[in-house]
Formats: C-alpha cells, sequence, structure tokens
C-alpha cells in the first residue's frame, strides 16, 4: 500500500510489484540516488508496474525534490479515477541515505 498524504490530503493504493524483481527496482532507484548524493543531471524516475505510483527526482539547490503521483484509474467511457500529485524535498545526504536504505529494507521483504 502507498498512501501520499500533504497538506490535508491523503490518498492510498495498493501498488503491484513486478513479479519477477518484487520492489527491487525501487529500491536501486532511491540507492542510486544515495549514491549519487552530489547532484545529477536532468530528473530520475520510477514507476510501478500498473502506473499507480510514479516518482521522479530532481536534484536542484543543493536539495532533493522527489514528485510522487498517486493515481487510481478506472476503464471505460466513464472515468472516475483520480490522481495525487505532491513535491517532497528532502537533503541528499543522510536523510536520502537512510530512506534508500528503508526502501531496501521492504524491498528484502
Amino acid at each position: 500500500m502507498a498512501t501520499l498524504e500533504v497538506e490535508g490530503v491523503t490518498a492510498t493504493r495498493s501498488v503491484v510489484n513486478n513479479y519477477t524483481t518484487g520492489f527491487q527496482d525501487l529500491a536501486d532507484f532511491f540507492g542510486g540516488m544515495a549514491d549519487a548524493w552530489r547532484g545529477w543531471l536532468d530528473a530520475r524516475s520510477w514507476e510501478s508496474i500498473e502506473g499507480d505510483l510514479r516518482l521522479e527526482a530532481r536534484h536542484e539547490h543543493g536539495r532533493v525534490r522527489l514528485t510522487v503521483t498517486l493515481r487510481h484509474d478506472r476503464a471505460g467511457w466513464t472515468n472516475h479515477g483520480w490522481r495525487v500529485t505532491a513535491d517532497l524535498g528532502m537533503e541528499p545526504g543522510e536523510q536520502l541515505a537512510q530512506i534508500a536504505r528503508d526502501v531496501a529494507a521492504l524491498a528484502a521483504g
């Protein structure tokens, strides 16, 4: 389950992992950012296998801006789905390294 809670808005969605690798690609995404804590060019992104969760990270002005999009789409002409997007900031040093360790532990089960 992924929950995005910011400024009085809360969205929760079940996110399906990759059937062959689980969430290892998500752990690699955060691990790669932690390794490049001094900065990188352009945006780095990760998306869940069904597109319910998308992360886009940019290293700007000495901080990491993580844009999180959580969505739920329904098929058909009367698509009453929803999409919530928020920008989260984090320090590229120890804070990002701790997040990468936490996500790696989650991915390992």
